[in-house]
């Protein structure tokens, strides 16, 4: 009875010990980043250690889709210059980049719809950003400090340009706000020292204290709606607006567009993007998006050796289903048991054909072929006592030696294999076996090769099946 009350008791502690921890925020590594689970079961990455230079995060971490980026996952990583953000992502949390000195290039894709406080602020490195329309919240100092940004492409879509999101980005020259922007936030664009063209739309009907304050060489206003509209529809905050106030508005102003600027490299996680300038103001007032990189095949990935090159045909889709050209990618091939690039693919091996894009595309793909040795064939059979003879064909060209392999099956389903290790080799004598019992045999030859330092057997497609009965 005792016992039984202490277990009981045991089980009530650990319970009420238990109780109050969430287990949908247990914390959990793959590879260098760290992640926990939230309560829809999805990822939520916490944390990078790695130190690479050009990164596409992940969809998934151990098994579990990635839909966050927590708070300071990727602070003061130096060494980053580029980043994919994957579509699965809906959320960048608060500091995520900040202080990524190194960051030249930002993939936001259309999945994300909240940018969190300062997630970009010091990317001092940063030249262009698109900012998606899926964007619904996008916290304060967002992209502030950003002090080598030059571009910046707002999809229509985005309501409200936060508080200080831009602050002291000294390098912008040309700012044009989409149609659904209707609210410019406090300081959104505070000592933007380059900056001397802004296009308002009509939709603002506010514009927050000291929006433009220290951005002296405001010059240009170009407004979609009337001067009328201008003076009576917007509410200008009187604190330290002169600029915008005192700079020349255009009213009834319409974006004109010639040519286009590949923004974003679509990849085959996400969608490109190509952004517009206005003749008219250099607003960026336009984006058009264009399908990601869906398939890569080879027409053949496996082949037997014949002493002559092998270059298999590339195809690449895009998720519309449309071919992309050759144009847009290289082609080059790997010897894996070198590592190092070759002309061609002739020799019994493994090999990586290595597509790289570029110019609107963006990422490497590698697909692995093999050059199988030449397959011999079973010259005879001969029954002995409880055994067999087996002889094949020579076959010493880029071979290591040969496999016979036997069974009572026809589909070899049980099966014993016998390998000899010399090419030279013509013949095995199988003993030990069970009298007058059919068996089917059938011989292939194998080559090794080094794969990452480690002897691999690559081997050829099996010979024709005889069979043969034992004697007694």
């Amino acid at each position: 009875m005792k016992k039984a009350l202490s277990f009981l008791l045991s089980v009530v502690m650990l319970v009420s010990i238990t109780a109050g921890i969430d287990l949908s925020a247990l914390a959990a590594t793959s590879g260098d980043y760290e992640y926990e689970l939230l309560d829809d079961g999805t990822a939520e990455i916490t944390e990078y250690t790695g130190s690479a230079k050009t990164l596409a995060i992940p969809s998934k971490l151990g098994g579990y889709k990635v839909t966050s980026i927590g708070k300071s996952a990727f602070k003061s990583c130096y060494t980053l210059t580029s980043v994919e953000i994957p579509n699965s992502v809906t959320s960048i949390g608060d500091y995520v980049f900040q202080y990524c000195t190194s960051l030249t290039s930002i993939t936001i894709p259309n999945s994300v719809t909240s940018i969190g406080y300062a997630a970009f602020e010091y990317c001092t490195s940063l030249e262009n950003v698109v900012i998606p329309s899926s964007i619904v919240s996008m916290g304060n100092y967002a992209f502030s400090n950003c002090t080598s940004l030059e571009s910046v492409a707002i999809e229509s879509g985005v309501a409200r340009i936060a508080e200080y999101a831009f602050t002291d980005c000294t390098s912008l020259k040309t700012i044009a706000l989409p149609s659904s922007v209707t609210n410019i936030g406090s300081r959104a664009f505070q000592y933007c020292t380059s900056l001397t063209t802004v296009a308002i739309p009509s939709s603002v009907t506010y514009i927050g204290s000291c929006a433009f304050s220290g951005s002296d060489n405001l010059i240009n206003v170009y407004y979609s709606g009337s001067e009328t509209q201008w003076n009576s529809k917007i509410e200008i905050d009187a604190v330290g607006n002169n600029s915008i106030k005192y700079a020349t508005i255009y009213a009834d102003h319409s974006h004109s567009y010639s040519g286009s600027v590949n923004a974003i490299k679509a990849t085959t996680n996400n969608k490109g993007v190509m952004t517009y300038t206005c003749t008219v103001c250099g607003g960026i007032g336009k984006t058009k998006s264009y399908a990601k990189i869906k398939s890569v095949t080879l027409s053949k990935t496996s082949y037997t050796y014949n002493g002559k090159a092998k270059k298999p045909t590339v195809t690449v889709k895009d998720s519309s289903g449309n071919t992309i050209s050759s144009k847009y990618y290289t082609v080059t091939y790997i010897n894996r048991s070198t590592g190092k690039t070759v002309s061609s693919m002739k020799a019994v091996g493994k090999y990586y054909v290595k597509i790289k894009f570029k110019t609107k595309y963006s990422g490497t793909v590698k697909k692995a072929v093999t050059i199988k040795p030449k397959a011999t064939s079973i010259k005879s059979v001969t029954a002995s006592s409880k055994g067999f003879t087996v002889k094949w064909s020579k076959i010493t060209s880029s071979t290591t030696g040969y496999q016979v392999q036997y069974s009572t099956s026809k589909s070899f389903s049980s099966k014993t294999t016998k390998t000899i290790s010399s090419n030279k080799t013509t013949s095995k004598k199988i003993t030990g076996l069970k009298a007058k019992k059919k068996y089917y045999v059938r011989v292939r030859t194998y080559k090794t090769v080094k794969i990452n330092g480690k002897s691999t057997k690559i081997y050829s497609s099996w010979s024709s099946t005889k069979s043969v009965t034992t004697k007694k």
